[in-house]
């Protein structure tokens, strides 16, 4: 439940990271992709896409050596085997990216070019979405080891916010908060307005990540009241957008402090504000699992029956299936709980999702009295769960495990429809009106 760029529940990482920090290893190393390397089979596909990245990153370090050397070009053997790696990786994004970088290297060789910059940026977005925490760090590091010009100098603010996303989603939270730091430093000293905001909102992140919830909403309550004043007075895009990402990481706050009146207003405000669609989907995802929680069941069905049928990134469709499904069991509903199960079942999911969904399906057996199949699922749920590390579902799947050895009775379902409080009759309006103009009915 936050903005940014992440989704509410993280896709498959494609590309092998332990995530491992070497802070007394020297930069050229790239320990990083060292140890991404290690961590699968030699001659994979994964090991080629980490191989191949190695090697661009590292000839990056050289390509900024050579500058000012007009005259030197590289060893034909190293551009020879660095283009046999990135050969090698299979066709998709991994391979785009390392091409375009490798290619703008051997162009510009002995001089600056703003091409290798964004285009090692671009790298390094890939690896976070990969969720190639380490290397992707690494990736941002080398562009502010490098970086130069008046061109690079203006993506500064951003690669350390990037630096500090990727930290934090490790678990780095010192280093994060550094680099927030020096991004707030620089958008202060430039004038970057956006930036400065972003980074105060990382900084709340990671005041949130440490456990402080009271400070992080009044970090996150100070930036709303700046971001609404620059707003109000000079209305464009990109702060519109920051003061998006505020309401909305207030509203995690908020849920997080169990003020799940005030999370759906955050949430719902953000949904409102942004301007791109994957941010949007991941409001109105965290929308639905508020008005779940507040136990306003046909509102949260019209939600994430609006995600399920029409979200473009697929782990968010699937996230509001097996919310759909959980919905169904709540209410009893055993024939529209089995629909979606057999449905969701023949799909393929992230680690995420996919201990989502079975410990929901094991949570519905149980409740409909499939004490067996029940079992199975919830034993493969905590599987995957103690895997990725979901301590949450670990312990739901632990908790029905334990019931079920026990012979206790399911919980009832309770068809229950609860009034919709005044404070929000809005946000439950709205969203049955997003239902109505997607043109899908109730699932």
């Amino acid at each position: 439940m936050e903005s940014d760029d992440e989704a509410m529940l993280a896709p498959v990482p494609m590309i092998p990271d332990s995530n491992v920090r070497h802070p007394g290893a020297a930069p050229g190393l790239h320990l990083p992709f060292v140890d991404g390397l290690t961590a699968v089979d030699e001659g994979t596909p994964a090991w080629a896409a980490v191989k191949a990245g190695w090697l661009v990153v590292r000839f990056v370090d050289k390509w900024a050596e050579a500058i000012g050397h007009e005259g030197t070009v590289p060893w034909l053997r190293e551009v020879h085997a660095i283009h046999e790696a990135v050969n090698l990786v299979p066709v998709g994004p991994t391979r785009r990216v390392l091409d375009r970088l490798y290619a703008a290297l051997l162009e510009s060789w002995g001089r600056r070019d703003i091409t290798v910059s964004t285009t090692l940026l671009a790298y390094g977005h890939h690896l976070e979405v990969e969720q190639a925490w380490g290397m992707a760090a690494d990736a941002f590091e080398t562009f502010l080891r490098h970086a130069a010009t008046d061109s690079d100098h203006e993506l500064v603010p951003d690669a350390y916010l990037r630096l500090a996303h990727t930290h934090r989603r490790a678990g780095r939270v010192d280093e994060a908060q550094a680099a927030f730091d020096a991004a707030g430093a620089l958008a202060l000293s430039e004038g970057n307005v956006r930036a400065g905001l972003l980074a105060r909102i990382g900084s709340a992140r990671v005041t949130k990540h440490r456990g402080n919830l009271p400070a992080a909403a009044a970090a996150l309550d100070a930036v709303i009241a700046d971001a609404t004043a620059l707003v109000a007075l000079t209305p464009n895009a990109a702060l519109s957008d920051a003061l998006a990402r505020a309401r909305h990481d207030r509203g995690a706050v908020a849920y997080e402090m169990n003020d799940h009146t005030l999370a759906l207003t955050c949430f719902y405000d953000a949904l409102q504000r942004y301007e791109d669609e994957g941010s949007r989907e991941r409001a109105l995802g965290d929308v639905a699992t508020t008005l779940a929680e507040l136990g306003l069941r046909d509102a949260a069905r019209d939600a994430n029956t609006v995600l399920y049928k029409t979200a473009q990134e697929l782990s968010t469709r699937l996230a509001a299936g097996c919310n759909l499904m959980m919905l169904a069991h709540e209410e009893g509903q055993e024939l529209v709980f089995e629909q979606h199960r057999r449905a969701l079942a023949r799909q393929e999911f992230s680690p995420e999702v996919e201990a989502q969904y079975h410990v929901i399906a094991g949570e519905g057996l149980y409740r409909f009295n499939h004490l067996e199949d029940a079992s199975a699922e919830l034993e493969r749920a905590l599987e995957i769960a103690e895997r990725v590390k979901l301590h949450a579902l670990v312990h739901r799947a632990d908790v029905a495990l334990a019931a079920i050895a026990r012979r206790e009775s399911a919980p009832a379902a309770s068809p229950e429809v609860l009034e919709v409080p005044t404070a929000i009759t809005h946000v439950v309006t709205a969203v049955r009106q997003l239902r109505e103009m997607a043109g899908v009915g109730s699932a």
